[in-house]
């Protein structure tokens, strides 16, 4: 009998741990998602006024963007994807970062080149920062892809 209402009580002790924990994977989603949701907005804004300023004919097809929060490092990351068009090529731009901190994690472009398929063109850039001392290269989107699964996945 003893046994069995210490069971009881380490199963409810763990239970309620578990749903506390829960409510502040909750919290920490939401205050993530309302914080990336003002670091796109800015950025989106600082973009365009950049992209005017110096008038190189860029024009956005589309942007977008995804929060997340991991738990496993305490960051608010935040993938921006952008694609744009200059005269006859088309571009994007993938950016990880932080989205309280603003530091990047990782980076990649890539621009079309006419005659050639999307798969025949390596990125123009492409840079994984896992810390502020490290810096790798990718030669893919699906390397860059990889890399940033590990952050927005946890």
């Amino acid at each position: 009998m003893r046994f069995l209402f210490t069971t009881l009580f380490i199963l409810i002790v763990l239970n309620f741990s578990n749903s506390e924990l829960r409510a502040q994977s909750l919290q920490d989603q939401a205050i993530c998602a309302a914080q990336a949701r003002k670091t796109f907005q800015e950025e989106n804004v600082e973009w365009d006024r950049q992209d005017k300023q110096t008038n190189l004919g860029m024009r956005t097809i589309g942007v977008d963007y995804e929060s997340h929060y991991n738990a496993k490092i305490n960051r608010c990351l935040m993938l921006v994807i952008r694609t744009y068009s200059f005269g006859k090529e088309t571009s994007t731009s993938k950016s990880l970062y932080d989205a309280i901190e603003r530091r990047q994690y990782g980076q990649y472009l890539w621009t079309s080149r006419e005659g050639k398929k999307y798969w025949e063109v390596p990125p123009l850039s492409c840079e994984l920062t896992p810390s502020h001392s490290e810096t790798q290269y990718c030669k893919s989107e699906d390397e860059f892809s990889a890399f940033v699964a590990k952050y927005m996945e946890e």
